[in-house]
């Protein structure tokens, strides 16, 4: 057959929104702006792992500007993760930038002074840079629901989907192999390719039992699917903003997500 009898093979194809994103008049999630908006910001902790002690708001909400500030005293109880173990905040901080409180404010300005305003006193605890230093016995606990830090390899399919890691008699199977080879490997310092855009989230509740939730991610069915499975009995309908890059960083933003919309529904507005 001639190359000339196809349509795209063998021929210049313009990308269908290439000139929008030139020209920049492709809209991105900080393009969008709904009535009425708040902007949001997380105090994140300077600690691998500590206890938040005490956490003084009161200047933070007294602050210009400010709609609403979370801590996890009257954070909501919904949590995210498989299994479901990440809190909207917790008392306790697991890593350097784990969320330590929520600000809603009319500007991102008065949100940034909101979180200055924040006063924290923590209890440092120890801490272990390594996995195979995290599963020994004397190791610091960062679950109580996981002993020796290790995820339960065996669950029910009904319970966890994404969880079917079938463990069966090792030991059997080590005497009847043909050959054993004997060794250690690990993934250090993986290189992780950033986006150009950040990721983000805008929520929005529509009704006492619905929730509307932009993101600028790849997949809005999973986000859809994990963040139901986080507030029972809400309806959340998610809808993919352009996204500025991702390469599966994005697929999944759900703590970003409980975060923004807890915000929302103590402010009543979008956030």
């Amino acid at each position: 057959m001639d190359d000339n009898n196809y349509r795209y093979i063998g021929k210049h194809v313009s990308r269908a929104d290439g000139r929008d994103l030139v020209s920049g008049r492709r809209p991105f999630i900080d393009d969008v702006r709904i009535p009425g908006m708040l902007m949001a910001r997380v105090l994140r902790s300077p600690y691998p792992h500590a206890n938040i002690v005490k956490i003084d708001t009161t200047k933070a909400k007294a602050a210009p500007g400010v709609r609403a500030v979370l801590t996890y005293k009257d954070a909501p109880d919904w949590k995210c993760g498989l299994p479901q173990h990440r809190k909207v905040l917790d008392q306790r901080v697991r890593f350097t930038g784990d969320s330590v409180a929520l600000v809603a404010a009319e500007t991102l300005e008065a949100a940034d002074e909101a979180c200055r305003q924040i006063e924290v006193e923590y209890e440092e605890l120890p801490f272990v840079l390594d996995c195979e230093e995290a599963i020994k016995p004397d190791a610091p606990q960062l679950y109580d629901e996981f002993p020796g830090n290790v995820l339960p390899k065996v669950t029910p399919f009904s319970e966890e989907p994404f969880n079917q890691i079938h463990v069966g008699d090792v030991e059997k199977a080590f005497e009847e192999a043909a050959y054993v080879a004997e060794g250690y490997y690990c993934y250090d310092k993986l290189p992780h390719p950033l986006p150009p855009e950040s990721p983000g989230v805008i929520a929005q509740w529509t009704s006492p039992s619905a929730v509307t939730l932009y993101y600028n991610g790849g997949a809005p069915h999973l986000q859809k699917f994990n963040t139901e499975a986080s507030i029972p009995g809400v309806a959340v309908r998610v809808i993919a903003c352009h996204s500025g890059g991702s390469y599966g960083s994005k697929q999944l933003i759900p703590h970003l997500a409980l975060q923004a919309i807890a915000l929302a529904r103590e402010t009543g507005r979008a956030v």
